[in-house]
């Protein structure tokens, strides 16, 4: 009752199993290597971050998140600060 008066569904039917499918693919453990290199450098600059500026640690964990995810998804190497991508995608939400 509570899925159907919030619109929630369950992930059944051809386009759910062609998501999941598509997203096994992706990040499954043997295609999870191909992103190590990114999760290594982004937890250095996030390291670093926190250990200049460790006030500031909710905006480093977030830049992370950003960074992690356009990498992985676009192939795209961030500034360390003020990334346009970053600002585009928040003004997004």
């Amino acid at each position: 009752m509570v899925n159907d008066l919030m619109g929630w569904d369950f992930n059944l039917g051809d386009e759910w199993r062609i998501h999941r499918r598509l997203f096994n693919q992706t990040f499954n453990l043997k295609a999870a290597r191909r992103y190590e290199t990114h999760e290594l450098l982004a937890s250095r600059t996030l390291l670093k971050h926190l250990l200049h500026t460790p006030e500031d640690f909710s905006s480093h964990f977030r830049q992370m998140a950003a960074e992690l995810i356009i990498s992985f998804t676009y192939g795209i190497e961030l500034q360390p600060s003020n990334d346009p991508y970053i600002a585009l995608a928040e003004e997004a939400i």
